[in-house]
């Protein structure tokens, strides 16, 4: 009975090795799929309703939870109360939201528009 186990333990310990990690990568990978299909859902969702105004970046946090940072234009509350009305609409489970300032654009075709654009650093004075 011992010889048995044995040889099926031998045999089975190099399957399992290979189809563990074969699992796990397939596991990571169905992840990552999830959170860029919210993301495009999201993104999607606010440029329908309100143009190209924001950008979300979302993450799926340790436990599951979902997190969506967005920089919006705090000078425009308009703006953020449409921007949160879609986010709430999009995601229907409990989430993370998490706010920050949009950073001004230089306006178009100006010198710090143009360096920003080809990645020079820009100092304002």
């Amino acid at each position: 009975m011992e010889t048995l186990l044995a040889v099926v333990v031998v045999t089975l310990f190099p399957l399992a090795v290979v189809l563990a990690p074969l699992l796990l990568a397939g596991w990571v990978e169905r992840r990552r799929a999830a959170v860029i299909a919210r993301q495009v859902e999201l993104t999607e969702a606010i440029h329908r309703d309100l143009g190209a105004v924001v950008a979300p970046f979302v993450t799926r946090r340790p436990g599951g939870r979902w997190r969506v940072r967005i920089a919006v234009p705090f000078e425009r509350p308009a703006v953020v109360e449409a921007v949160l009305a879609v986010v709430h609409r999009t995601f229907r489970e409990r989430f993370d939201l998490v706010l920050t300032p949009q950073e001004e654009a230089a306006p178009r075709g100006t010198r710090a528009s143009r360096q920003a654009h080809e990645g020079r650093s820009v100092s304002w004075a």
